[in-house]
């Protein structure tokens, strides 16, 4: 629908024609209709009786009209002519001294009533008009009426229709006519009929909107008659007439950058088909390029010419189901933008009117502008309080204009504009475009490391858009609006639990860092159920706790953090899945603990036998593989190779004990026996110096020497060989 600012006109009665979106209330005319009794002298003179003035309370209450008004639609004449047959019965009984009559029948017309003539009994009658207040006053001057006589009487007057734009509210051509019919008569005593060329498609709707109010239909002879008797209220019963003949508008094809659109209008309004085709030739790429999603229409777009009124008041509507556009006359290029703009901002892609409302408003402001290389039309200034105020949830679906409801929709199109236009001036276009794909393909509103998941049904409402806004469009002003223009008292708890939920997801984001929570988290934020949210992000949490402790110690050991976690964590659909990466985790994080015990077991100082026992071995060599392992993936081998490296360092103190006693009990046999050899050699040696020294003494080659006595040493345990005395070393 063409936001309520594009209506131009003036109030009028009736039509309720206005500024705004047009009204159809007829105001109550100015008092009953009546005739008010007049007294002849001459009478007085011969009845010799005195007499007294009735006034217009008497003339009310003792006038009977019955009233039968006909509206018969003339296309080729471009008017309507209505006809009022009307009944007039005196109840006002004479008294001894004054009789009373009604010689005059007043009556409200609208103010657009031309050519007004009466008759009776093939007479003509004289008719006396006035100029009122929103309407026009006529006295239809009759015969006298006494007391119990009943005189019929024909009231003429024709309704032609205004030009395109004109302030006229009746709109009657070759294709279309719009008019208001008025009901007149007393209750129960009034009956309406509407003639219309069976060409035409009309509407005919009685207000106010009982059932027994409503006009029934006939055809015959080429004419279709709508008809409602014995009104209960005819003073402020009032019917509105739509109607058109399809086949007598105009068609304009278009081909706009490849996109059909076929322009229907009225005969007479070449000005608005030349207007209407120009603004869409320019406006519908831009339109396309702005929003940036593809033309959505299948087919031909049709745009109808059509009357304020025979679309409620408003300036325009779109119907999706047929991809139709109907616009006023007027030549507002706003209008025609906007009503352009719901082929793409429709139900399908948002649900709650308000939206799509102000996305058309705003963005046609945005695309008029461009054209005309202005700035964009910003929209009217509007408070949470402003006059007819509501909550945006609460607007209800469009209805015909009328006093009680115009109100209403001017806050309604205003708030929206503002809400929208907040907006999309804080997210800037891209973003936006960002936002309208997301909501075409259905997609997640909260994204996690994977293409973005698409939803098999989704419900397009005020909460979807707010989550688009914010998560992909990066809006930070959207909740405070919400809060302030859009969401109902019941609906503002969701939105508490909603910012808590959503603090709580912020928090996961920032611990996870470059992990992203996967769909178990996603989903249920997606879908405004945050106590299973509240849940699965208390497990995702624990993942994170497990995975920074690990993180941690492979940081510590100079280590890569395992690559094949991450994607678990990204892509858990379900509390199993957290389960078995946790477990995952820990077994990781047995793997860099056993590594860390190894390498630091290394590291330490060695006692002597823990070195003796490593003789001939290489602990380093299980470390390197642990580590290997490690970095290849493989946390069994690396547990594997670290206790083996353990279990190494760990045996070698005991086997360098072993090796230390096996050492000392062969030094001390090898000790012994150095010993024993060294003995013998001391001995045999000594023997053999007595040998010789008795071997001289017989040949008696050498000098004589004192005899002495030699007394062999003890062994020693650590032997070394003796040195001989100089001089005492056996010859030979």
């Amino acid at each position: 629908m063409a936001p309520r600012s594009m209506w131009s006109g003036t109030d009028r009665p009736g039509t309720g024609r206005t500024a705004r979106p047009a009204s159809t209330a007829r105001r109550r005319l100015a008092g009953p209709i009546f005739a008010a009794p007049l007294l002849a002298a001459l009478a007085l003179v011969a009845t010799g009786t005195s007499f007294g003035i009735t006034g217009a309370r008497a003339a009310d209450d003792f006038l009977r009209l019955a009233v039968v008004t006909t509206y018969r639609v003339d296309a080729p004449k471009a008017a309507v002519h209505v006809t009022l047959d009307i009944r007039a019965t005196n109840l006002k009984p004479s008294t001894a001294t004054t009789y009373f009559y009604f010689d005059t029948i007043t009556l409200g017309l609208p103010d657009e009533a031309k050519a007004v003539t009466a008759s009776a009994g093939g007479g003509r009658l004289t008719v006396t008009t006035r100029a009122r207040d929103g309407y026009r006053q006529a006295v239809v001057h009759t015969p006298r009426l006494l007391y119990h006589q009943t005189h019929s009487t024909q009231l003429r007057f024709d309704l032609p229709g205004g030009k395109p734009r004109s302030d006229s509210p009746v709109r009657i051509g070759r294709a279309h006519a719009a008019f208001t019919a008025w009901a007149y008569g007393d209750p129960r005593l009034a009956d309406v009929r509407i003639v219309l060329p069976s060409s035409f498609e009309a509407d005919v709707h009685g207000w106010p909107d009982e059932l027994a109010n409503q006009p029934r239909s006939t055809a015959r002879g080429g004419l279709r008659t709508f008809a409602v008797d014995d009104l209960d209220d005819p003073d402020h019963w009032y019917a509105t007439i739509d109607a058109s003949d399809d086949e007598a508008l105009t068609d304009v094809s278009l081909d706009v950058s490849g996109k059909a659109v076929t322009v229907h209008a009225w005969p007479e309004d070449k000005t608005w088909s030349d207007r209407v085709a120009s603004v869409l030739r320019s406006g519908l790429p831009r339109l396309e390029a702005a929003i940036g999603l593809p033309w959505p229409v299948d087919g031909d777009l049709a745009v109808s010419e059509v009357s304020a009124e025979e679309i409620g008041g408003y300036g325009g509507q779109y119907d999706p189901s047929s991809d139709e556009i109907q616009v006023s006359e007027d030549l507002d290029p706003h209008v025609i933008v906007h009503e352009a703009a719901h082929a793409w901002f429709n139900r399908s892609i948002f649900a709650q009117r308000w939206i799509n409302e102000g996305l058309a408003d705003e963005y046609a402001a945005r695309v008029v502008a461009l054209g005309d290389g202005d700035e964009p039309e910003a929209p009217p200034r509007v408070v949470p309080v402003s006059a007819g105020h509501f909550d945006l949830n609460d607007w209800p679906p469009p209805s015909r204009i009328d006093d009680a409801t115009r109100a209403t929709e001017n806050f309604g199109y205003d708030a929206s504009w503002h809400v929208i236009h907040e907006l999309v001036s804080e997210v800037g276009d891209a973003r936006m475009r960002a936002v309208f794909a997301a909501a075409s393909a259905r997609q997640l509103a909260y994204l996690g490391s994977t293409p973005a998941e698409t939803a098999k049904t989704v419900t397009p409402d005020w909460r979807r858009f707010l989550d688009l806004v914010e998560t992909v469009g990066g809006s930070t002003s959207a909740s405070k609006l919400f809060t302030d223009f859009v969401v109902t008292d019941n609906e503002a708890p969701a939105l508490t639990e909603r910012a808590a939920a959503r603090a709580r997801y912020q928090q996961l984001l920032v611990d996870g860092a470059d992990w992203l929570p996967g769909i178990l988290v996603r989903k249920p934020m997606n879908d405004w159920d945050f106590d299973e949210a509240s849940t699965a992000i208390d497990e995702a949490e624990a993942v994170l706790a497990d995975r920074d402790k690990l993180r941690a110690t492979v940081a510590d050991l100079g280590l890569a953090f395992p690559a094949n976690l991450e994607p678990v964590y990204e892509t858990a659909d379900s509390a199993d899945d957290l389960d078995g990466l946790r477990a995952r985790l820990a077994q990781w994080q047995s793997a860099a603990d056993a590594i860390r015990s190894a390498r630091d077991r290394l590291a330490a100082r060695r006692p002597v036998v823990t070195s003796l026992g490593l003789i001939g071995t290489e602990p380093e060599l299980e470390y390197r593989a642990a580590l290997a392992a490690f970095a290849a993936g493989d946390d069994r081998a690396a547990v594997g190779g670290s206790a083996a490296t353990l279990t190494l360092l760990s045996g070698a103190e005991d086997l360098g004990r072993q090796r230390a006693l096996a050492g000392t009990s062969v030094g001390l046999l090898v000790v012994l026996l150095l010993v024993v050899v060294a003995a013998y050699l001391v001995y045999r040696r000594r023997s053999r110096r007595r040998a010789g020294l008795a071997l001289a003494s017989t040949v008696g080659t050498a000098p004589e020497a004192p005899l002495e006595v030699a007394f062999e040493p003890l062994p020693s345990p650590l032997p070394s060989p003796d040195p001989e005395p100089e001089g005492q070393r056996p010859p030979g």
